[in-house]
């Protein structure tokens, strides 16, 4: 199968293992993410196509899997949402709920933040929009318990060396070229498949379940 980096990749267990497989609800299901309804699918695609090109400030929506209901939205700065009242008052519903935010950085998928929010809150989807793509992180085999094991950080660490290795050893130094400050403006396509490939390996090396969808 050729290479499509709009095309998530399957984990290891179903018949695509290891392969690309097509993007949207079938690639979704292979990639071992958990089912929501149709209702929760469109309020997450009305999201995307509200807020992925918004750059001054961070927006969220906490919208309920079966119904699609938002049952809480909020709006915080650049790089951050204190979302302190979701843990006094909403504590018992987001559990399998799915979380979906901008990111004002071009093309950055899930911070440490993120993902610790989704562990502490067993989340049942946490999206991260950007002005291409949602990018969708879930639970594995067991649950967000392995966001805790290790200092994210270093999984990160090690998640963007392999990346980088990957996405070099495709391009050569044209890849080096194309790395620059995502902020800053349009980053090239080789350089978003390097974050693609980078919350690939880091989502592998932490049993969680990762893909992008394109925005419509």
């Amino acid at each position: 199968m050729t290479y499509d980096p709009d095309q998530p990749r399957a984990p290891k267990g179903v018949p695509e293992g290891g392969q690309w497989v097509e993007a949207g609800k079938a690639a979704r299901a292979a990639a071992g993410l958990p089912a929501v309804s149709e209702k929760a699918e469109q309020a997450c695609s009305e999201f995307a196509a509200k807020y992925r090109n918004l750059a001054a400030y961070e927006r969220c929506e906490f919208i309920d899997p079966d119904t699609g209901e938002v049952f809480f939205d909020k709006s915080g700065l650049e790089t951050s949402i204190d979302l302190t009242e979701v843990f006094w008052l909403y504590r018992d519903r987001c559990k399998g709920a799915i979380l979906t935010h901008n990111h004002c950085a071009m093309e950055a998928a899930h911070s440490t933040s993120d993902i610790l929010t989704a562990g502490k809150l067993q989340l049942g989807q946490i999206r991260v929009v950007t002005p291409l793509y949602q990018h969708i992180l879930a639970p594995g085999e067991r649950g967000w318990d392995g966001v805790f094991d290790m200092p994210l950080n270093k999984s990160f660490e090690m998640a963007k060396t392999l990346a980088t290795g990957v996405i070099r050893n495709k391009y050569g130094n044209a890849f080096s070229m194309a790395m620059t400050d995502f902020s800053k403006g349009p980053p090239a396509p080789m350089a978003v498949e390097w974050v693609y490939e980078m919350m690939s390996q880091f989502a592998s090396s932490r049993g969680l379940r990762y893909c992008r969808i394109p925005n419509k």
